[in-house]
């Protein structure tokens, strides 16, 4: 997104001497300095603890603006937390929001980098008036709660008026076997169908708080429920081995960067963004409209 700049033009009537040469472009901050400053800024807010690492990474000019772009990563016993900034050329003010073009339809971009090409798995007629698209993690506890919402609410109030549509968005940073779960549920999706991707999704997220936490414990859980779901054992764990479906997560977790998603459970309504477990009447108040209109 671009953020336009209204700037005053300043006309020179000058004589036979030279005009002076432009001033010289500031340097861009230092990184591991301004690290360090947004660290004190969090600490002496009481935001974060002083054992947190603060580190700043993806620094990069963002776009002609003479402002810089980046993430913050705020780690601690192997969990993170990434926040996109923007900081102005001399290190001095920082934004921690995304800027905003004021001249784009936001819905219309949204939809416009939404993926929906049968790849993923679905529910509903794909004639609906409302898509649902979620951004969802596996073993995230909020996500099995939107679950619930979904499957027992929202579904059901709405019945053929809506397409749900599931996006693998695994948190691998604090959820060690959300990656495995999404690749395993892919390549059932891709090898027995649909309702058999389903019944998997169901028995994952029912099953979430007693799967072993990591590792081939994990996997091999995983790989069960996918062959009592209908997968083939072989088949699955062969598409799994060999990658078969890692590259559609990582272009999914990358369409979600490029939409501004940085957390789970993130729904789309139609192109508008619904952010966490929230209640029936949150979904209501999108879907409404949209079947009024």
């Amino acid at each position: 997104m671009k953020i336009f700049v209204l700037a005053a033009i300043t006309v020179l009537l000058v004589s036979c001497t030279q005009a002076p040469p432009p001033p010289a472009a500031p340097e861009a901050p230092d990184e591991a300095a301004l690290a360090e400053l947004a660290k004190r800024y969090f600490i002496g807010g009481g935001q974060i603890p002083a054992d947190v690492e603060v580190t700043v990474t993806a620094f990069a000019p963002f776009e002609d603006t003479g402002l810089h772009q980046g993430d913050l990563t705020l780690a601690k016993d192997g969990q993170s937390q990434r926040i996109p900034f923007h900081v102005t050329a001399d290190g001095r003010w920082l934004f921690i929001s995304d800027p905003i073009d004021l001249t784009l339809d936001p819905v219309a971009a949204v939809l416009e980098g939404i993926t929906l090409d049968g790849s993923d798995p679905a529910l509903g007629p794909d004639d609906a008036v409302v898509t649902i698209v979620e951004y969802s993690d596996f073993q995230c506890p909020f996500c099995s709660r939107a679950e619930e919402i979904m499957k027992n609410d929202v579904l059901p109030k709405y019945g053929d008026q809506v397409r749900f549509v599931y996006k693998q968005m695994p948190l691998v940073s604090i959820h060690p076997w959300a990656q495995p779960a999404s690749e395993i549920g892919l390549c059932l999706f891709r090898l027995s169908g649909n309702e058999a991707y389903w019944k998997y999704h169901e028995e994952v997220f029912a099953q979430q708080a007693s799967l072993p936490p990591s590792g081939d414990a994990s996997y091999q859980a995983l790989l069960a429920l996918a062959s009592d779901a209908g997968g083939d054992d072989t088949a699955v764990a062969d598409c799994f081995a060999a990658g078969e479906t890692r590259d559609q997560v990582e272009a999914t977790l990358a369409e979600a960067e490029a939409l501004g998603v940085n957390s789970t459970p993130t729904f789309f309504v139609n192109g508008r963004k619904l952010s966490g477990a929230q209640p029936l009447e949150a979904f209501s108040d999108l879907i409404d409209p949209e079947l009024q209109g």
